[in-house]
């Protein structure tokens, strides 16, 4: 008798272990993964129209650049499109795109870049390749010493007089 109880303890006690996982006692849910957006919202909303704005679609405000009109707002990662479609579709709301890192990827190709002391003083190696213009801007150099016939010049200095 007291065999039989005591297999019949062990076989309860093993089907519990297949059926509750090991991690599973104790514990709450996950909190799941997060990204952020950066919204865009139209002129003239107050800071709370716009948090409110934000929550009734889904995300939680964490930080705003009032001037700009832009919210951080944090959302799930499995939601996110979800979300940022959402957002577009709310009048309240001119552009949603997601918060991203920007790395370095690059340095400086220049071989006279060691002789230029003036591009380390304005940080050129910080953010050299970081921004990728498009479209063309001119610039009025004033310099007395440019020399036209450098390979990185040919073709891009108009003729021109101060």
């Amino acid at each position: 008798m007291r065999r039989t109880r005591f297999v019949g303890m062990f076989v309860v006690l093993m089907l519990l272990m297949m059926v509750v996982p090991a991690d599973g006692f104790g514990q709450g849910p996950q909190k799941p993964e997060m990204t952020r957006l950066i919204v865009k919202m139209a002129k003239g909303l107050t800071l709370d129209q716009a948090h409110a704005v934000v929550t009734s679609h889904g995300g939680t405000p964490k930080g705003s650049i009032p001037k700009l009109d832009l919210q951080i707002v944090e959302v799930p990662v499995y939601a996110a499109d979800a979300i940022a479609k959402s957002l577009k579709g709310d009048a309240a709301v001119l552009r949603v795109e997601q918060s991203l890192t920007r790395k370095w990827q690059g340095t400086p190709s220049d071989n006279s870049y060691a002789n230029q002391w003036a591009l380390p003083k304005i940080a050129w190696d910080q953010v050299y390749g970081t921004v990728s213009p498009q479209f063309l801007t001119n610039v009025a150099i004033l310099d007395t010493g440019v020399d036209a016939s450098h390979p990185d010049l040919i073709g891009s200095i108009g003729a021109s007089t101060s």
